[in-house]
């Protein structure tokens, strides 16, 4: 079964190469507004982030709720993305159409250290309340 998966992930990743190779824009959007960069995210597919983001997709591109792609990847725990989105330029503190940050969604422990730190290296500082989360500059 492993073999199976490792074969058919080789295989989507030649075929996004080779889309994006023939002029397919890496930002299109489905009928919500999300991009491939978002469904990768969630999707936990590294190297095809990778792929889309060295094609020029856009890090912080909203889906119709105005989720970003860090949203996505800090919401499913998928550390890893979190960290490259940031690397990338990802904006920790964009919020969606719920006024929620990446942060605010989280609930994996190392990927929320991560935006905890990375925050704090931007001057922001995670506050709790007994209900929520929120950052004060």
């Amino acid at each position: 079964m492993v073999g199976v998966c490792v074969h058919n992930c080789v295989l989507l990743l030649f075929l996004v190469r080779e889309l994006l190779n023939s002029g397919v824009s890496p930002d299109l959007v489905n009928e919500d507004g999300l991009t491939a960069l978002h469904q990768c995210c969630i999707d936990d597919f590294v190297e095809i982030v990778q792929c889309l983001l060295d094609a020029g997709a856009s890090v912080n591109a909203c889906d119709s709720e105005l989720w970003t792609p860090l949203h996505a990847a800090a919401t499913c725990g998928h550390t890893g993305l979190v960290q490259l989105l940031i690397q990338a330029g990802a904006d920790p503190l964009a919020v969606n159409a719920d006024g929620n940050m990446a942060y605010d969604l989280c609930e994996d422990e190392a990927t929320l250290e991560l935006l905890e730190m990375v925050m704090a290296e931007q001057g922001q500082e995670a506050e709790s309340t007994p209900e929520m989360f929120y950052f004060a500059p």
